[in-house]
């Protein structure tokens, strides 16, 4: 049986030589790494939480991982944890425990890397944890607002809350997370508009997708400086992006996709610096495309399910590799420039107007592995090079 590095743990040899243990100059045990055990030892029986009792007499324990172990249930022994006075970590997500976070947790003054799952209620001694560095609280039950203190916890560098059922608007007090840098909020309940104070943060990636945003994005948001990554998907955002768009010269990500944005794609989201940029799934219209330095790092491209026009845009990176512009209004016959891609490996032109022969540089592309052109008005007999 495949024990995971638990085959050398016994009476007979040092405890500070086992793998997943680890131990201090004094020969304390200080860490523990117990994470994703049951599903090597194949257990079909689900374990209750009283099995970590022995754990909670390690009171020199600095760290300890007991995550992805699906098969340990009930509430966490409260009292036990209590005895952990020196812990700085604990990662209990990925089991099967539920209840609230019992209040001895929040004793544990030293902590700073906290990962927790399957927890219904956020007690407001969790403010007390002021050194946490680190705190996820995704894939529970939450069904409430996010505390409006939540920023008393001002060291924090990783907050992710995403999939609970968060509801309100963000709290102003994460402006005094002056340590911030990954926001996720995604998968919530969240509405109201976007906070202007977000760009005057130092938050470098802001995930808010599918929530209930409303409104129009604030000009301010983009003359951050901060912003790596912007992901707005899946919310009720409208209005024409902003002319400032372009000011974000650090962001690499930018995803927009399925809002209610409309009107032309502003000419200054060039200048931006990204990898991936998705517009797709709103009401984006116009025949006038921005002209994107062609030695930018721009690799994936998707304005897929708008209203664009005209004839197809070729004003892209040469070194994209994934082109999505199906479902507009694309008309004209393909153009030749389109051969200058020569990374190129996604290219749907799905569902548009475009006419004319299918041409034959298409098949002569080496690194195109996907080519969707149905749904279109194309004419005349399919390129012989393509058959082979």
């Amino acid at each position: 049986m495949e024990l995971s590095g638990l085959e050398f743990w016994n009476s007979t040899s040092d405890c500070c030589h086992w793998e997943r243990v680890r131990c201090h100059n004094s020969q304390k045990v200080t860490s523990l790494d117990l994470f994703h055990l049951t599903p090597s030892l194949a257990m079909k029986t689900l374990v209750k939480s009283d099995v970590l009792a022995p754990l909670f007499h390690l009171q020199t324990l600095i760290f300890l991982d007991i995550s992805y172990n699906g098969h340990i249930q009930g509430e966490i022994p409260g009292v036990g944890l209590a005895n952990l006075t020196n812990l700085v970590g604990l990662d209990m997500a990925g089991n099967s425990l539920i209840g609230s976070l019992p209040p001895q947790l929040f004793s544990l003054r030293r902590l700073e890397y906290l990962d927790q799952q399957s927890f219904w209620a956020i007690p407001p001694s969790l403010m007390h944890l002021t050194r946490l560095e680190y705190l996820d609280l995704g894939h529970n039950f939450f069904t409430m607002e996010i505390p409006t203190d939540i920023g008393n916890l001002s060291n924090i560098s990783y907050l992710s809350l995403r999939e609970n059922n968060f509801s309100g608007e963000i709290p102003p007090s994460i402006q005094k997370m002056e340590e911030l840098e990954v926001a996720d909020l995604c998968d919530n309940n969240l509405e109201g508009t976007l906070p202007q104070w977000l760009a005057d943060t130092d938050i470098k990636y802001l995930l808010l997708s599918n929530n209930k945003f409303s409104g129009s994005l604030p000009p301010h948001l983009f003359q951050s400086q901060s912003f790596l990554a912007l992901i707005l998907s899946y919310n009720n955002l409208s209005g024409a992006l902003p002319e400032t768009i372009g000011e974000a010269s650090r962001m690499k990500i930018l995803i927009l996709s399925s809002n209610r944005f409309f009107g032309t794609v502003p000419p200054s989201i060039s200048k931006l610096g990204l990898r991936l940029l998705d517009l797709s799934c709103n009401k984006f219209s116009g025949n006038e495309f921005p002209i994107f330095n062609p030695n930018s790092s721009l690799a994936y491209i998707d304005f897929s399910v708008n209203k664009l026009s005209g004839e197809v845009p070729v004003t892209f990176p040469l070194v994209v590799k994934v082109l999505l512009l199906n479902e507009n209004e694309f008309s004209g016959v393909l153009p030749q420039e389109i051969a200058k891609f020569s990374e190129l490996q996604y290219l749907n032109l799905q569902s548009n107007n475009i006419g004319g022969e299918i041409p034959n540089f298409l098949p002569q592309m080496s690194s195109l592995v996907i080519l969707n052109l149905r749904n279109n008005s194309f004419n005349g007999s399919i390129p012989i090079s393509f058959k082979s």
